[in-house]
């Protein structure tokens, strides 16, 4: 993981990689896979077939998904690890507080 300092306050960038939760019903049914130039793709589970896409940014210790000005999800950076801390999307497919762990790295 790298480490950015800006004014002085430590900021944790996520690596780039694919993060998996290791409890989905279908292994490796829901992923989040973060590319160089800042993009991603976030697949929410194995009954959709759309996968968000676009750009992602990182502010305070928060993962930013962002598809769109509607549509954006956060997740709480933790090591090697992404927590899912919700969206502006009303949706169920990943709950509040599911964890992504690096599974491989890009």
């Amino acid at each position: 993981m790298a480490t950015v300092y800006v004014n002085k306050t430590k900021i944790h960038e996520p690596q780039i990689g694919k993060y998996i939760i290791t409890n989905a019903e279908i292994k490796n049914s829901v992923w989040v896979l973060l590319k160089k130039d800042n993009k991603f793709e976030f697949k929410r589970g194995f009954n959709t077939s759309y996968v968000p896409s676009g750009n992602y940014l990182v502010e305070n210790n928060i993962l930013k998904l962002i598809v769109n000005k509607n549509e954006i999800y956060k997740f709480k950076i933790d090591g090697d690890k992404l927590i899912f801390e919700g969206s502006n999307v009303d949706s169920n497919l990943v709950e509040i507080g599911t964890i992504f762990k690096l599974y491989n790295r890009k």
